[in-house]
């Protein structure tokens, strides 16, 4: 167990080990729970020259995010290295009728599709697709 999640969760790592160093814990991933229905994309701000979004419904957080329009795929990134909210610079144009797609791909190289998101540009704060 790491040192940083010792500290963090100490009342719980004395009580299944019955010490302060957690020695002997092992930690193993498993997926969250997700709805019906695959990962939701969240407007959380932007406009007009980026979008910020937050993704939700996943069975674990996403390695990497791509916007992927009539411009191509556009690389998004973290806000922050904690941070669950995505961002990305806008090309003037980026939606077309069909609005775009999110593409999440995940550590063990799978990827996830949210096809046709807002085709009204831009989206308001707020809205999702699926």
């Amino acid at each position: 167990v790491p040192e940083s999640d010792v500290f963090c969760h100490l009342d719980v790592v004395r009580a299944v080990t019955g010490s302060d160093s957690g020695e002997g814990v092992l930690r193993e991933r498993v997926d969250c729970e997700t709805a019906d229905g695959g990962p939701v994309a969240t407007v959380w701000g932007g406009f007009p020259e980026n979008i910020y979004v937050i993704f939700s419904n996943l069975p674990r957080p996403a390695a990497s995010a791509f916007l992927v329009s009539s411009a191509g795929e556009l690389a998004m990134s973290r806000e922050d290295d904690s941070s669950a909210v995505w961002g990305v610079a806008l090309p003037a144009g980026v939606a077309g009728p069909d609005g775009v797609d999110f593409v999440l791909r995940w550590d063990d190289g799978m990827a996830s599709r949210i096809p046709g998101c807002f085709a009204e540009w831009p989206p308001a704060v707020g809205e999702s697709c699926a």
